[in-house]
């Protein structure tokens, strides 16, 4: 069998986090909360209707000009640059045009996991594993129009592609 798996885009290190903020003269204050992987499975599970998906839209628009008022150098952190609504975009888009493609027996697409070793890759946003049962239906999926439309209308949602093509051993 043969894998092709992807790992798209770059992570920022920091995860989840709290970021308390007090803006005195204005009389506000409050906590910013980045829930990294729990608020893209949340938003990626559901089809808003329109007016929720506006004020969803609204609060990530909010949090993303508040965050660079209290930390302008996050602007240059790929966590940033790697919306949670892009990470969602991208996990739909998969789901979407990358499954049942012919001769593909296992399809998984997710976010970077939160365990903390030392071994862990987590330089990245997005996971896609398919497995080929052929070499021949690997080299088909590449040209598929199918995927070439998942290329073509997310390509600009990633920094960087790494691609492992593995051949698996049977158990």
């Amino acid at each position: 069998m043969s894998a092709n798996i992807g790992l798209m885009s770059q992570v920022s290190n920091h995860g989840d986090f709290i970021l308390p903020f007090d803006l005195p003269k204005a009389g506000v204050r409050g906590r910013l909360v980045r829930l990294d992987a729990s608020s893209t499975r949340a938003l990626s599970a559901h089809v808003l209707p329109e007016d929720a998906a506006r004020v969803v839209g609204e609060g990530l628009a909010l949090a993303a000009i508040l965050l660079l008022c209290l930390r302008p150098e996050s602007v240059a952190d790929p966590g940033f640059q790697m919306s949670f609504a892009a990470v969602a975009a991208l996990i739909e888009g998969c789901q979407t045009l990358l499954t049942n493609h012919p001769g593909a027996v296992s399809f998984a697409v997710g976010t970077c996991s939160h365990y903390d070793r030392q071994v862990n890759d987590r330089d990245f946003e997005v996971a896609l594993e398919i497995v080929f049962d052929s070499h021949a239906a690997h080299d088909a999926y590449q040209t598929a129009d199918r995927h070439n439309t998942f290329l073509a209308m997310h390509a600009t949602n990633w920094a960087h592609v790494r691609v492992f093509d593995v051949d698996l051993a049977s158990a």
